[in-house]
């Protein structure tokens, strides 16, 4: 995910490696705000990044993000 301490669209914890369910929580988290309307323009580019490099990550895509 990244160096910080917190998760890119959850804001959990993020001590240590992520494990899979974490990433996907993450995925799952990022598609909940992508179908919320009222989601701010700059906050929808960076959750629409951020989900397609997570779901890269889990195997839920075949193309790099």
């Amino acid at each position: 995910m990244s160096r910080t301490e917190r998760s890119p669209i959850t804001g959990a914890d993020a001590s240590g490696t992520p494990d899979l369910p974490t990433l996907t929580a993450e995925v799952d988290a990022a598609l909940v705000q992508l179908g919320d309307p009222a989601i701010p323009e700059g906050n929808h580019e960076y959750v629409r990044g951020a989900h397609q490099a997570l779901a890269w990550i889990c195997g839920q895509r075949d193309q790099a993000a």
